[in-house]
């Protein structure tokens, strides 16, 4: 009966050890995608910011009449 409570604790503590690597490896990703929207946005508001603007009008001038 020992052996098989050794590999019952073994196999217990070998669980624990891969929940909380899952557990940061989604920490980690979460960050990442957070992160990569973050960057996203700053890109898309940059190349919002570099549209030129219609003098006559105060709105960004809409390419896609054109």
């Amino acid at each position: 009966m020992e052996p098989l409570a050794g590999i019952a604790l073994f196999s217990f503590v070998l669980l624990l050890l891969i929940w909380r690597q899952e557990r940061e490896l989604k920490a980690v990703r979460t960050t990442m995608d957070s992160q990569s929207r973050r960057i996203e946005r700053l890109e898309w508001e940059s190349a919002r910011a570099s549209i030129p603007r219609d003098p006559d009008e105060d709105q960004w001038t809409d390419f896609t009449r054109r």
